[in-house]
């Protein structure tokens, strides 16, 4: 199937259907943002939540906002680049918020408009990092499979 044509208003509204009726009580929209074999991770800052982990540019999906929306807005809020477009869908994963809510981030790999000047607000480091590079830095299990699921030939 084309992804283009998977990727579309429907495809974001039955994400969403599927993770309210499993219960999840938030959505998180994240970007995989990728540049000559690298991904785009972002340091949390001390005193956050997961400190000095390493993660993908991701957001809260507010109130009556859609999947695709929130993506977009997050991505640009945390780094300054406008995502050009959605390119595929690599799948969510769920865990549990500091305050113990129970949310799904969904994940999808974007282009996103040249140049890649990186502007950091809520992150205080980023780096661009090839998956063999992803076990010197901290990294949770769930990105660690969503970065390595963006690469066609990734072991393990």
């Amino acid at each position: 199937m084309d992804k283009e044509q998977y990727i579309n208003k429907e495809f974001f509204c039955q994400l969403k259907s599927q993770a309210v009726g499993e219960g999840k009580q938030g959505f998180v929209a994240a970007g995989i943002i990728m540049d000559q074999g690298k991904v785009l991770l972002l340091r949390r800052q001390p005193g956050d939540w997961l400190p000095g982990t390493y993660e993908l540019p991701s957001g809260k999906v507010e109130q009556g906002e859609t999947i695709d929306a929130g993506l977009k807005r997050e991505v640009w809020e945390e780094t300054g680049l406008k995502v050009k477009k959605i390119m595929d869908y690599l799948g969510s994963f769920d865990y549990l918020t500091r305050s113990g809510k129970d949310v799904r981030q969904f994940n999808f790999i974007v282009s996103v408009n040249a140049p890649l000047d990186i502007k950091l607000t809520e992150h205080d480091d980023y780096k661009w990092l090839a998956k063999e590079e992803l076990g010197n830095y901290k990294v949770t299990e769930h990105v660690k499979k969503i970065v390595c699921a963006a690469y066609a030939n990734c072991p393990g």
